[in-house]
């Protein structure tokens, strides 16, 4: 339609709903291996939806800022997009990234706050080099379920990236979490430079100290 035509309203509804911002979405998605988008009675390829929402791009909304998404409602649909296409093209034997699919899709939401944890054990589950620990367990508490992904990255990463997650002012985080374990219960709107896809790909082309790991 032309740019100024209503109906590109419907893009904007369309990614505000529900679905696109749970957190248990997004292994539907990665884990598909052809997606498709339904919505009433209207169904498209999930790749059809991807290219589309991409061509609009930030020039179409600048002329169209009344059909812009939220915040975080667009932030979560690129999001899912581009870990749709990274997974499509991740070998199997290949370990994806626990703290990069965490950070990523911080934005998502849970009515859990465990499950901000545990909607992505399966995706990281098929495609990690060793076994893990990390196991659904609705009976431990928020705390202990975050302590125990943090320490599951630090054993499996070759850095302390985790260090580098933003936090929110600790008055209102969760009570009683070591200050090296993230709160993946809040969102913070800041990036740290060491933000990466989940192929383990880093976003920020950075080099401070010559080196990405930890020597041994």
């Amino acid at each position: 339609p032309d740019v100024v035509d209503d109906s590109w309203g419907s893009v904007r509804h369309l990614v505000e709903m529900p679905w696109f911002s749970r957190t248990w979405v997004i292994q539907e998605i990665m884990l598909s291996r052809q997606a498709y988008l339904h919505c009433d009675k209207s169904s498209l390829p999930w790749i059809d939806f991807c290219i589309g929402f991409l061509s609009l791009g930030r020039t179409f909304f600048a002329f169209r800022p009344d059909i812009m998404p939220s915040v975080s409602s667009y932030a979560q649909t690129m999001q899912l997009i581009i870990s749709y296409h990274k997974a499509g093209h991740t070998s199997t034997s290949h370990n994806l990234d626990l703290l990069a699919l965490l950070k990523n899709h911080r934005v998502a939401r849970a009515s859990d706050a465990r499950d901000k944890v545990f909607a992505f054990l399966g995706i990281y589950g098929l495609t990690a080099k060793r076994i893990h620990g990390l196991i659904p367990d609705y009976h431990r508490t928020v705390q202990d379920t975050y302590v125990e992904a943090a320490r599951e990255i630090v054993e499996q990463s070759p850095t302390l990236d985790i260090l580098g997650v933003p936090h929110r002012d600790r008055q209102y985080g969760k009570n009683g979490l070591p200050s090296w374990v993230p709160d993946w219960s809040a969102y913070v709107f800041a990036t740290s430079l060491s933000f990466k896809a989940i192929d383990r790909s880093y976003f920020f082309d950075f080099d401070a100290v010559k080196i990405t790991k930890v020597p041994k």
